[in-house]
């Protein structure tokens, strides 16, 4: 079997639905940083290392669970979710 490089782990809650993720940029923070601990849980510990990295200046965009596809990509694309669809619609 050939090994395969990873750029990432999934975090994930007790029915495998994802909660995070994490790579080995996350983990050179441990490194720099005697405040985290071994014993700390890994959702914690990526959530603390993502506060770190969020800006004030740009906030976080978020989707319910209830939201079209359409808008989650509308939103991280940062284009009006109109504008978006007609483009897709088009496109197909």
């Amino acid at each position: 079997m050939a090994l395969v490089p990873h750029q990432g782990l999934a975090v994930v809650d007790e029915g495998g639905r994802p909660l995070a993720s994490t790579s080995a940029s996350d983990l050179k923070e441990f490194v720099r940083d005697p405040a985290f601990s071994l014993q700390q849980t890994v959702l914690d510990f990526v959530r603390a290392v993502q506060h770190r990295r969020t800006k004030a200046t740009n906030p976080a965009i978020t989707v319910r669970s209830t939201d079209t596809l359409a808008t989650m990509i509308a939103k991280i694309a940062g284009v009006p979710q109109t504008r978006f669809v007609k483009n897709h619609m088009s496109a197909a």
